[in-house]
C-alpha cells in the first residue's frame, strides 16, 4: 500500500496535483513525527536509532505532513539498506540560511556510479541482503519532488559500497546541540549509544537526554554514568524536557 500511495503522490507531483499546505513548521516536530512513523519499522530490521535536535526551534516555510513523509521516506530506506542490528541517525539544524535534516546509516553503501542516480524513478541500489523490502526506487523520487518543491535540495553521501549512507540537504558535517535518545534499543542499547556519543570529537559539548520507560534508581545511575545528561521517563512530559535544554550550559 505504501508504494502505490507513493506511486500516486509522484504521478500528482509530476502533473502538478499537488498543493503543499504552507504553514511556519518547527523542523523538529517534523523529524519527530517522522521518526514515530518509521519507528516501527527501524525496530522490526533490530537497528538502533539516534536522533539529534537542535537546542532552539528552527522554522521553515513548509508544508508539516509532506515534510515528515520526506523524513520518513529518508528513514525507511535506511532501515531497508542495513544489515540487522545496524545504527540510523536523523539529525535536525541550521547550518548558515539554511535548514537541514540528515539521515545516515551504517547500510550497505552506495557505489559512487549511483549516487547521482538514487533519487531516479525505479532505481534502487544492488543489495547482496534480503530483498523483501527493497520496493521499487519510488520513495527517495518522492522525497527528491517533495523538497524541491519547497525550494530545497536533496543530496546523497556514501564512501562507496559497504560504508553506509548519508542524505541531507547541505554539505558541511552536522554537530547536533541536542540528543534525545531512547534506551531499550534492539543490538546495541542506548548506554552503548551514548558511551560512542562523548567519545567523538564534538561528544563533550552535546546535551546528551535519555527519553526511555526505564525510571528506576538505577537505570537513572546507569544513563549518568553512560554519559546522559538528563533521563526522562516517557511519556515525556514537554515542559520538564524544555526545562532541561533552559538548563543546559550553551559552549
Amino acid at each position: 500500500m505504501r508504494l502505490v500511495d507513493d506511486l500516486l503522490d509522484v504521478s500528482r507531483i509530476t502533473s502538478g496535483k499537488v498543493a503543499l499546505r504552507r504553514a511556519q513548521v518547527d523542523l523538529a516536530a517534523v523529524v519527530e513525527a517522522a521518526v514515530e512513523t518509521s519507528r516501527p519499522l527501524i525496530e522490526a530490521c533490530g537497528h538502533a536509532l539516534t536522533v539529534a535536535l537542535p537546542p532552539e526551534p528552527v522554522y521553515v516555510d513548509g508544508d508539516a505532513v509532506r515534510l515528515a513523509q520526506v523524513v520518513s521516506n529518508l528513514l525507511n530506506n535506511a532501515a531497508k539498506y542495513t544489515p540487522a542490528g545496524g545504527h540510523v541517525r536523523a539529525a535536525a539544524g541550521r547550518e548558515g540560511g539554511d535548514a537541514v535534516v540528515r539521515v545516515a546509516d551504517t547500510g550497505v553503501g552506495i557505489p559512487g556510479e549511483m549516487l547521482g542516480k538514487v533519487f531516479d524513478l525505479f532505481t534502487q541500489v544492488e543489495r547482496s541482503l534480503d530483498r523483501s523490502q527493497g520496493g521499487l526506487g519510488v520513495g527517495l523520487t518522492l522525497v527528491k519532488r517533495l523538497v524541491e518543491m519547497h525550494g530545497g535540495s536533496v543530496e546523497a553521501y556514501s564512501a562507496g559500497a559497504g560504508h553506509g549512507a548519508a542524505v541531507a540537504g547541505a554539505a558541511a558535517e552536522f554537530r547536533p546541540g541536542v540528543v534525545l535518545l531512547d534506551i531499550g534499543l534492539p543490538g546495541v542499547d542506548g548506554y552503548e549509544v551514548a558511551r560512542r556519543l562523548r567519545a567523538e570529537p564534538a561528544g563533550g559539548e552535546m546535551l546528551l537526554v535519555a527519553m526511555t520507560g526505564y525510571g528506576q534508581e538505577g537505570d537513572r545511575r546507569r544513563s549518568l554514568e553512560a554519559g546522559f545528561d538528563a533521563h526522562l521517563v516517557k511519556p515525556v512530559d514537554l515542559n520538564e524536557l524544555q526545562a532541561v535544554m533552559a538548563d543546559f550550559p550553551r559552549p
